[in-house]
């Protein structure tokens, strides 16, 4: 394939002169284009994703050339700026097992294990999506990560991302890290992760302030698709704003 091709498949050819200007003539010079500079000529956030996605390059900004070939899936989170020090830099107890599989798909101990590994960006998301103050997210920092993932609807079934309609979110954070705490106590198994995943596309979009048109688009993908883009089996931070702090 050549890359008009590629753009013509992905409906982008009105963006092939601004990549030709930037020096990109075949599809192997893509592996050197970040999400960044597809932003910079004005192409849309899913457009920019699918395209690097199908090409083998990079979604997070600021990778070295050499990491294009990485799997976005498998990369580590994207960079915390200095004043959000990372708490979990190892976690304090072995991954759990997964009690069951999803049955929607998904490689769901590799889902898990990437969430723990990535939780404090997944609680830095939270607590800007639900304008939580610093005692609620303190508090979430300090759980053990299976427990936090729990409360934050991230793992399991019955708590939403996005807390609409809660006045006291820091109430409603402690009442769910009781009940989270009760519920993984002395367990093994963790539930499976984005069980409740087509809620998170919304989440996602109401967060972001997604439009309309674009939301639909989100909610056709698969689950796997979907997900990549919400950023939570790729690397990159759920609320899009935060990706480039």
């Amino acid at each position: 394939l050549q890359l008009p091709e590629v753009l013509e498949h992905f409906k982008l050819t009105k963006f092939q002169a601004a990549l030709e200007e930037a020096g990109v003539e075949s599809l192997d010079d893509l592996a050197y284009v970040e999400d960044a500079d597809l932003e910079k000529i004005g192409m849309p956030m899913i457009h920019r994703r699918k395209l690097l996605e199908a090409v083998g390059g990079s979604w997070r900004p600021g990778h070295e050339a050499g990491d294009a070939a990485v799997d976005a899936a498998s990369a580590t989170a994207p960079p915390r700026s200095a004043a959000q020090p990372a708490k979990h830099q190892v976690p304090r107890m072995a991954v759990r097992e997964v009690v069951a599989a999803d049955e929607e798909g998904g490689d769901a101990q590799a889902e898990l294990t990437q969430l723990v590994g990535e939780v404090d960006h997944r609680i830095e998301d939270f607590a800007e999506a639900n304008g939580l103050d610093e005692a609620a997210r303190t508090l979430l920092l300090d759980m053990e990560p299976t427990t936090a993932l729990r409360t934050m609807g991230l793992i399991g079934r019955g708590n939403n991302f996005l807390m609409v309609g809660v006045r006291k979110a820091g109430a409603a954070v402690t009442s769910r890290g009781r009940a989270a705490m009760s519920e993984m106590q002395g367990g093994r198994f963790a539930p499976p992760p984005f069980q409740d995943w087509r809620r998170l596309v919304e989440d996602f979009c109401t967060a972001n302030n997604i439009g309309e048109l674009l939301r639909e688009q989100i909610r056709s993908m698969t689950r796997d698709q979907a997900l990549k883009v919400l950023g939570l089996t790729s690397g990159l931070r759920f609320m899009v704003q935060a990706e480039g702090s």
